[in-house]
């Protein structure tokens, strides 16, 4: 007896979504649960020393400023910037900003564990177009599952890159060249 099952069903990622509309794309929903596996029964996951959960990972970087004086300030300087970023439920969830110049605009998260030896090539997902003091900005979601082991990782480095449609010219958001971290709580 044959059965199929769907990826997101047993929580991996779906790797290809293809959309075909005649109408203008609307923002996806809010993720309503955790799309990151959980550890697996047998699995421990660290607690403090009132039960809760211990996080595993912390952001390494200040939050990139809320005033859009200062965002676009960057995005005038790299055409590319991260607008917010959060750790929930082992999963690195936020924001970045591009110069909307292109309809087809790609942006695209890398990040690696392995100081770049390796690197995940994440796209970032179109969420809506906004007017910032004048001037249309494209606003992407990223979201990026960190990894359950962690014993031989001490830190992520993730930026951004950003392709005007098809044009070969790529911006990058590297945090002023220390590319942004998530560092491993030792506790």
């Amino acid at each position: 007896k044959k059965r199929v099952i769907f990826a997101d069903e047993v929580g991996r990622a779906l790797t290809v979504e293809h959309v075909f509309t005649t109408e203008p794309p609307s923002p996806p929903p809010a993720p309503a649960t955790n799309p990151c596996p959980r550890p697996s029964e047998g699995q421990q996951n660290p607690t403090n020393r009132n039960g809760s959960l211990t996080p595993k990972f912390r952001l390494g970087f200040p939050q990139p400023a809320k005033d859009s004086d200062a965002l676009i300030a960057c995005l005038q300087e790299k055409c590319v910037q991260m607008k917010s970023c959060s750790i929930s439920d082992n999963t690195l969830i936020g924001e970045v900003c591009v110069f909307h110049s292109c309809p087809k605009s790609t942006v695209n998260m890398k990040m690696t564990f392995d100081s770049w030896i390796t690197l995940k090539n994440i796209p970032c997902k179109f969420l809506e177009q906004r007017r910032v003091n004048g001037l249309d900005v494209d606003v992407f979601f990223f979201e990026a599952c960190l990894p359950q082991i962690t014993d031989k990782i001490e830190r992520i480095e993730f930026c951004f890159t950003s392709s005007p449609g098809l044009s070969s010219v790529v911006h990058r958001d590297d945090n002023m060249g220390q590319n942004y971290k998530v560092l491993r709580n030792c506790e």
